[in-house]
């Protein structure tokens, strides 16, 4: 069996398919071959003071010099007529024998102007490929997302369902956001691809090296974290093989993203170690084509308290591979390995802060492997509502002013409150925001009852704490004399509450609550200096709460 790879040949956003070799039948199963080629206006952006639309071109011309003329190739582009067109995706060159210096000087032509419709042209490139009738690969490698508004991983489970043997494997590059990688990634995870990442150009240059038709010696070595998915292929990985029956050591603490060995039929032990990590394979080799994978066993770790409040940051200490991408996560059970309710990079170290959902429950700690989208490591942790604290009287008299002593989140809107027994959480009679300081000041309601002191938190939008209050009856005296001219002035003697602006004010004998004339506050003292209507007739006297202008007391005067 004859196997031939390829490497990624594309910076940001060009995609192809694997190449077939001079070997293979060229047929309606061989695999088909396309370019896609972004030319978006963010190809202009740069890697070391070149722009990635210089690099692309130079590595693409390389590209040609090489390719095998068997093998037919094709070009489609998008970005590169109009601005701010999502339809701008175009077959440039049609899939067929390759004129290298043409196929190079209409690469060098397009220019990057418009946006980046991602996931159209790789449809367009499927459809190209007669992807529902043979075999097709494509590989994108972009450092954006989709800006057209289509739904990528979407697109990638339809031509998955759709196709002949279609994969698409995705290289992130420099994409920081782990919500855009969750977005490239499905491309891949949704055809059975494999999703890398990368973040600088280090990395990038050895995920694109430009290998364009290799046969693999007989025997391949790789590493891996499980037995299927993705390969490391870290240039780190020390290897050491050995021939079980001869004794022969084959190679010893060789250096290598990976080993192509050609050995003669037997038995074999291999070894792989990278960082902490180790694994090691016995294997029967027959002399033919094979792959060999050694796992690696990660020591992967996470500590962080068991319960912590809604909204607050708390530590993660971990242990772990710390690649690109790699982050810690807190998600709801049940959920994927691209779901979390919030997250943080293990490039931050260890410990970590996370930020606690608003949203108390059951949730499940995780260390997930970005590059394979998988979750490496996880641990229950229970998110509760923020605790709160008050200090308040048992009982108040009607219509006063008193002080709440609390304890909290004193997140922004947070606030305490004086409500009745039983009301809706958000009701109150009186508040004091707790950013206004400790402790706060309330009004106590004119009704007298059983109430409640509350602490509201504005985060999850509900009560934390709450301390039961009594609010207390008070009475009120008038002395004045029976009768006064039109016009003049009173003195009225008063006792009461003297509670925030309670008043002493005039008003028609039997009037409504709400029906009163010239008044004076309480606070001024007592006497309280009113003036009579102009109006001779019956009058009262009347000492009001400030509050809900309740009559707690009155007296008749008559003004002549």
């Amino acid at each position: 069996m004859n196997r031939f790879w390829i490497t990624l040949i594309a910076i940001l956003g060009i995609t192809f398919s694997y190449l077939p070799t001079s070997a293979q039948v060229s047929d309606s199963d061989a695999p088909a071959t396309i370019l896609v080629f972004d030319v978006s206006n963010s190809m202009w952006g740069q890697i070391d003071g070149i722009s990635k639309v210089e690099i692309a071109r130079d590595v693409i011309a390389e590209l040609l010099a090489e390719w095998d003329p068997s093998v037919d190739l094709g070009l489609v582009a998008y970005g590169h007529r109009r601005q701010g067109d999502c339809s701008d995706i175009e077959t440039v060159i049609p899939v067929g024998p390759v004129n290298h210096q043409t196929f190079s000087q209409t690469v060098n032509s397009l220019v990057p102007r418009g946006k980046t419709p991602l996931t159209e042209a790789v449809r367009a490139a499927a459809i190209e490929l007669s992807y529902s009738d043979r075999p097709s690969t494509v590989i994108l490698v972009s450092d954006g997302i989709e800006s057209c508004g289509a739904d990528p991983c979407a697109m990638a489970t339809e031509l998955e369902r759709t196709g002949i043997g279609f994969t698409a494997h995705v290289v992130g590059f420099d994409v920081d956001r782990i919500e855009d990688q969750r977005e490239l990634s499905c491309l891949a995870e949704n055809t059975g691809g494999m999703y890398l990442t990368a973040s600088n150009a280090d990395e990038l240059s050895e995920a694109l090296r430009t290998v364009a038709v290799a046969a693999p010696p007989m025997l391949r070595l790789e590493t891996g974290e499980a037995e299927t998915g993705p390969s490391l292929n870290d240039p780190a990985t020390r290897w050491t093989v050995v021939a079980i029956d001869t004794e022969e050591t084959i190679t010893a603490d060789r250096t290598a993203a990976y080993l192509e060995l050609d050995l003669d039929a037997g038995r074999y032990f291999a070894r792989a170690e990278l960082g902490n990590r180790s694994g090691a394979v016995e294997f029967e080799y027959a002399d033919d084509d094979a792959v060999k994978r050694i796992v690696l066993q990660i020591a992967v770790s996470l500590s962080a308290p068991d319960t912590v409040e809604a909204l607050k940051d708390f530590p993660v200490n971990w242990t772990g591979p710390n690649r690109s991408g790699d982050f810690i996560a807190l998600a709801a059970p049940g959920t994927s390995a691209s779901e979390f309710s919030a997250y943080a990079r293990t490039t931050t170290g260890s410990p970590t802060n996370i930020t606690a959902p608003p949203a108390p429950g059951e949730y499940l700690l995780r260390y997930v492997d970005a590059s394979g989208s998988r979750i490496l490591a996880e641990r229950p942790i229970e998110v509760v509502f923020p605790v709160a604290t008050l200090d308040g009287p048992e009982s108040v008299r009607a219509g006063s002013q008193f002080s709440v002593g609390w304890t909290g989140p004193d997140a922004n809107g947070d606030y305490v409150a004086i409500a009745a027994t039983g009301s809706p959480d958000q009701s109150g009679d009186s508040y004091a925001y707790t950013r206004q300081g400790d402790p706060g000041e309330l009004l106590a309601p004119d009704k007298i009852g059983d109430y409640e002191l509350r602490y509201f938190s504005a985060q999850v939008q509900r009560v934390i704490a709450r301390q039961p209050i009594e609010v207390l009856p008070v009475s009120a005296t008038l002395e004045a004399p029976p009768a006064a001219p039109a016009g003049s002035e009173v003195k009225v003697i008063w006792t009461g509450p003297d509670n925030q602006n309670d008043f002493v004010a005039i008003s028609k004998a039997g009037a409504e609550e709400g029906e009163y004339g010239n008044y004076a506050y309480t606070r001024n003292g007592s006497p309280a200096k009113v003036r009579m209507p102009d109006e001779p007739g019956a009058y009262e006297l009347r000492y009001k709460m400030g509050q809900s202008r309740k009559t707690l007391s009155s007296l008749p005067i008559t003004v002549n």
